[in-house]
């Protein structure tokens, strides 16, 4: 069963009063005068109150009592500020003493750019509502076009020559350390085509895999930050007629980010654009005249709405201030114990690798049985990042990955009750497969920078780790996307292991999960050559 998994290891085995109000309100129009943010008449303060009071004969004072303000209305002119005069004074008199100011009239409600209070004030889809201003975040996305037109005559009963590839830039708008969540729709005639791994939704779309090396049609999308991969045409390649796609899917993407449309028809063929019954296909409500002699797909921003957690957030736990680099045979070790056995089970770690070393190379792992099965375990083998649950017909999943320079996050999640282990890299879903059953558990010790092959130490780490983490649940997409912005969770609902590597020195390492499981250095508690070695954290 488990001899799959490590195929290749030894051949076997991822934001007053009067007159100043106005000047907010010119700024604010100001601000708004760019070509990308909408202006539109703001709402005016109440009216202002009456001057205070009068002089009296004698130079002594009456003092008027204070002017009220105009009501909180949303048409009334802005209330402006009445101070009162002081009184004249007479010979031999006292000066007159200033009356009170009259109290400025309340603002009107603030419907500022747009009347933007929510994203439905602003005009259209792909705004949003950014510090009460409406701002065209889809900016040059919406439209985008992938054409891969037939550039000739057919050359069989089904195929037509036309363009080898296609790349089509936009960036997205919006605030600067802004995440959006960036809802497209994609319409258009295509081609299936099977791909390599991956996490399909059982239609057309796919995250993350690769081309499976056939030559029907690639139709990807990618995004530059987060960095994210999407195939669009998920099917069989061996079927010989194009297919209508339409649907819609939401995507997180960071403004300034660079999105690509890329195409490939590889072997410069494609299917002319024809059904099952041969009849052309038409895609109304698209820019492209139907029906189209060949392929293409349309995208289009149906809205914007900015990410509870941007890209470049902290949402708490502190700051890494160390972490654990490994070379060679060294390795971290938390002794077994219950907690780490448990029906679902969620990895995560921050890494940075330094390239292969060895036939493979594990963040952590729960070695399992006496020869090289685990209970669950992460690793990088073959230019590819893998994870693996062992239940008993489980295989691992992997996504290609090669990176030696920057710091990445990766994540595995096995949840019994939907049957499914799914990997992730920097918070996006890049692979996913079934598995059923329960995981297999001993008194392995959970080892951290290596694992077991036939109850030797094996497949040691070759880079740095920090913020190892092991769930009993799997945790959900948009929870692993705060667990990468957060240092230290500590105690925490389904945790119960976290080492964040913050000692800096010493042969321990702290669980703060609360349930106490520390992790030794090296082989035991001595210094010795076995040990990670203490390096300033991401």
């Amino acid at each position: 069963m488990y001899a799959a998994r490590r195929m290749n290891r030894h051949l076997q085995k991822r934001f007053w009063l009067g007159f100043a109000a106005w000047s907010v309100v010119g700024s604010l129009a100001a601000a708004c005068g760019s070509s990308s943010r909408v202006l539109v008449p703001s709402s005016d303060g109440g009216e202002g109150g009456q001057a205070g009071g009068e002089t009296s004969t004698g130079g002594t004072l009456e003092v008027g009592g204070a002017g009220k303000g105009g009501s909180n209305s949303p048409s009334s002119a802005a209330g402006q500020a009445n101070g009162n005069d002081a009184g004249a004074s007479d010979e031999g008199g006292s000066a007159g003493q200033a009356g009170s100011s009259s109290e400025a009239g309340a603002a009107g409600d603030d419907n500022r750019c747009g009347g933007c209070c929510t994203i439905a004030d602003c005009p259209g889809a792909g705004y949003a509502c950014t510090d009460h201003e409406c701002v065209n975040v889809a900016g040059s996305l919406s439209g985008l076009l992938w054409q891969l037109p037939c550039t000739g005559a057919p050359v069989d009963a089904a195929s037509c020559p036309t363009d080898p590839t296609v790349t089509v830039n936009g960036t997205l708008g919006g605030a600067t350390g802004v995440t959006y969540d960036v809802t497209l729709h994609f319409r258009g005639v295509v081609e299936p085509k099977s791909y390599q791994g991956g996490c399909s939704d059982g239609a057309f779309w796919q995250s993350g895999g690769a081309d499976n090396g056939d030559v029907a049609n690639v139709y990807e999308l990618r995004v530059s930050n987060p960095p994210q991969d999407y195939f669009l045409n998920v099917g069989s390649s061996a079927q010989k007629n194009t297919i209508a796609i339409d649907y819609v899917k939401t995507v997180r993407i960071d403004a300034g980010a660079t999105v690509t449309l890329f195409v490939a028809s590889i072997d410069s063929l494609e299917l002319f654009n024809h059904d099952a019954s041969s009849t052309p296909i038409t895609i109304p409500g698209t820019s492209v005249t139907q029906p189209f002699d060949g392929q293409f797909i349309q995208m289009d921003v149906e809205s914007v709405t900015p990410s509870a957690i941007a890209s470049n957030a902290v949402i708490g736990g502190g700051t890494s201030g160390s972490a654990l680099s490994f070379a060679g045979a060294q390795l971290a070790t938390v002794a077994d114990s219950t907690p780490l056995h448990s029906t679902s089970v969620t990895q995560e770690a921050w890494f940075k690798f330094n390239g292969a070393s060895g036939g493979y190379n594990a963040m952590l792992g729960k070695p399992e049985g006496a020869d090289i099965d685990d209970s669950y375990t992460l690793w990088a083998e073959s230019g590819t990042l893998r994870g693996y649950v062992g239940t008993p017909n489980s295989a691992y999943i992997s996504q290609p990955f090669s990176d030696v320079t920057q710091w990445h996050h990766a994540a595995f999640t096995y949840d019994l009750q939907t049957s499914i282990q799914t990997l992730y890299l920097d918070g996006a879903v890049v692979a996913c497969a079934p598995a059923t059953g329960a995981i297999a558990y001993d008194t392995h010790a959970l080892e951290i920078g290596a694992d077991l092959d036939h109850g030797a130490l094996s497949g040691f780490w070759n880079g740095t780790l920090d913020e190892v983490r092991v769930f009993s649940t799997a945790r959900s997409a948009d929870q692993i996307w705060a667990d990468l912005h957060t240092h230290k969770l500590g105690p925490t609902a389904g945790l119960v292991g976290e080492w964040t590597f913050d000692e800096g020195s010493g042969q321990t390492t702290a669980d703060s999960s609360g349930n106490a499981l520390s992790a030794v250095l090296g082989s035991n508690s001595t210094v010795e050559a076995s040990d990670p070695v203490w390096v300033n954290g991401r």
